[in-house]
């Protein structure tokens, strides 16, 4: 055996060892069968805060009983452990600079656990020798769980169910959400799994390999019948670059030759399907159907796509505008309207919280430190899986690294069309997966021992977890309030939605879930009481928290226009326009403003200027209006003095 990649252990006590394996179990326990399906329904968004939350709690306990006398954190010299530092770094220094600091303080709690979740990992992976053999039962338990679910709930809507759409007017597939909030982060949950599940067929033996087996068959199932695009592609990916790496290095594998032809023709089969039904199969009308879905990826046409591109663009003039620092943490969605000018036809199209890439998100948040750090994270991550499989001489070793390598490849994949960076039991899984391939490379190439008190290590976990519970429950009573204010709104008690519209502020956000402001919620209210002056109020202190949101402008422009102000409603509504130039009411607003104000030449031209797709009957009558008037004030003979 090389000499450097040989690992010599230390005989350990019974003790020792019982006590690593219990932390084990614990820690497994919590993020792959607790977490991933705890939720409150008492909250808006029923995952994401509260498993902010009861992640929180189990750092804050957890910290308490591992970090004791004896604990070995060599794989903490990984230089992953740098660069998630620098990362989080990153995240706090965009956030002092940022305009609303309170915006990035989820960031912050979420990058903390993270980077805690990947080191208490990495550390019970390189201590507890057969985690490989754990870890994966777990996670089959975790699968058959997560499959049931969404089973149920796709028999009853989807095969039982009378209708085909929902109320949203989405596909009735849309109501499979499983475990998570909507159906494309079940999905991201469900591929997750599988380099996990993988792990389980190649370690275990007779039953256990039996159930990985077919639980990884229900996650794929499952996986082609929620038909998100971007984990289809994912699975491609993932399955593509695994098998193309064991390929090459089949030797390192114990491939026989034969198995490398299979290998072969099995990447080959599935990029050239994939591409035949991208690009040269016919057409199919239904672009929701499986085959519909799989052509949509390369249709730039697509109305799936073409929303999306867009916002990837304004979020790159976003990029060239704060690239140094960025916009700061949870500050995009509050910069994000002036960037995408004429891609939505109406307001209620604008109201995203992420560009769906991850990657541009970092990148347009935390400016060129986070998104170096963020990606040189993946590259160490990939660098050490191929330094593994190249390198280590333990077989066991290359069969984690190949596995973990294909679960990152398809974590990168979904991340650069979704957003798995904002969910918590996402990113756990990726902890996990980071965590192990950490563990593995510091046992297959041995670091030098960090002899540090673990004193400041507990107090630090046990303070990243206080911060996470803390967060996450002040959160999650938001989301309450904000509920019952909703509710109250729907039966027309506006004095009662007022009241938990104020109990919903949060000392550590002040925009919540929905991209939206206590104040807006309150202005809502008292307009809809027939209460203008205080809805104008409300609208007004909207504004100072979010002075881009051109909902709130537009909104504005309305009461002003109710109010008889039109000099100053024709101010907020040619400021929405910019932004939503294809919104027929806008515009007809302001010329009404110009109408009603006399000045009936500016009123024609804006009506006049729009585009003809837009200029329906009405707007052609106006038209005509306006120029019969200013005919006849043409006409009017002047007076004699």
């Amino acid at each position: 055996m090389n000499k450097k990649s040989k690992h010599i252990q230390k005989p350990e006590s019974s003790k020792v060892v019982q006590e690593s394996s219990t932390s084990l179990y614990v820690f497994l326990f919590f993020s792959t069968i607790f977490l991933p399906v705890f939720h409150l329904n008492e909250a808006f968004d029923i995952t994401l805060m509260p498993r902010t939350m009861i992640l929180g709690g189990f750092l804050l306990l957890f910290g308490l009983y591992f970090f004791q006398k004896g604990v070995d954190l060599t794989p903490w010299r990984h230089p992953i452990m740098a660069i998630l530092l620098l990362y989080l770094i990153s995240v706090v220094l965009s956030n002092i600079m940022s305009d609303a600091y309170r915006e990035g303080l989820f960031d912050v709690a979420k990058s903390s656990m993270f980077l805690a979740m990947i080191g208490i990992g990495a550390l019970l992976f390189y201590k507890y020798d057969q985690w490989q053999r754990v870890l994966p039962g777990f996670v089959v338990i975790a699968a058959f769980i997560a499959v049931a679910i969404g089973a149920q709930q796709y028999i009853t809507h989807v095969i039982n169910g009378s209708r085909k759409f929902t109320q949203d007017g989405l596909p009735i597939v849309y109501k499979v959400v499983g475990i998570m909030s909507h159906k494309n982060e079940y999905s991201n949950a469900l591929l997750l799994l599988m380099p996990f599940l993988a792990l389980g067929v190649v370690q275990y033996r007779k039953w256990w390999r039996i159930l990985s087996i077919v639980a990884l068959l229900a996650v794929l199932v499952m996986i082609f019948l929620v038909k998100s695009r971007a984990v289809w592609m994912g699975v491609a990916g993932a399955v593509s670059f695994s098998g193309l790496v064991a390929l090459i290095w089949g030797q390192k594998f114990g491939i026989p030759s034969r198995w490398r032809i299979s290998i072969s023709m099995l990447i080959l089969f599935i990029v050239s399907g994939i591409a035949y039904i991208m690009f040269l199969a016919p057409k199919t009308k239904n672009e929701y159907s499986n085959l519909g879905r799989i052509q949509s990826i390369a249709n730039l046409n697509s109305q799936n796509n073409i929303h999306r591109l867009r916002i990837w663009e304004g979020t790159i003039e976003m990029i060239q505008d704060h690239p140094i620092l960025g916009v700061g943490p949870g500050n995009w969605r509050m910069n994000y309207h002036p960037y995408v000018a004429g891609v939505f036809d109406e307001a209620a199209q604008i109201n995203w919280a992420q560009p769906h890439n991850d990657f541009l998100w970092v990148f347009a948040e935390k400016g060129i430190l986070g998104i170096l750090s963020f990606v040189g994270f993946f590259l160490l991550l990939i660098f050490s899986g191929f330094r593994i499989i190249i390198k280590s001489e333990d077989a066991v070793y290359r069969q984690i690294a190949l596995i973990l390598l294909g679960g990152v490849i398809g974590y990168i994949i979904i991340s650069l069309f979704a957003f798995p960076y904002e969910r918590i039991n996402h990113q756990v899984y990726l902890s996990m997966m980071a965590g192990a391939m950490v563990a593995t490379y510091a046992k297959a190439f041995p670091f030098k021992n960090i002899n540090l008190s673990v004193s400041p290590l507990r107090m630090l976990v046990v303070a990243i977890g206080i911060w996470g519970f803390v967060y996450g429950y002040h959160a999650v009573q938001q989301e309450i309030s904000l509920r019952r204010m909703f509710e109250y709104m729907n039966v027309k008690n506006y004095q009662k939605a007022i009241r938990y519209a104020n109990e919903s502020r949060n000392p550590f956000r002040r925009v919540d879930f929905s991209s939206s402001v206590a104040d807006y919620y309150i202005s809502n209210a008292y307009y809809k009481d027939n209460q203008l002056d205080s809805a104008i109020v409300y609208c007004q202190k909207a504004l100072e928290v979010f002075p881009e949101n051109v909902v709130y402008v537009n909104q504005m422009g309305k009461y002003l226009f109710e109010k008889k102000d039109y000099t100053n409603s024709i101010k907020y509504f040619s400021k929405a326009y910019k932004v939503l130039n294809k919104d027929r009411k806008i515009f007809t607003n302001i010329a009404i403003c110009y109408y009603q104000l006399g000045e009936y030449e500016e009123a024609l031209r804006i009506l006049e200027r729009a585009p003809d797709h837009l200029k329906n009957d009405e707007i052609k009558t106006r038209i005509e209006i306006l120029q019969n008037l200013i005919q006849e004030k043409k006409n009017i003979p002047v007076p004699n003095n």
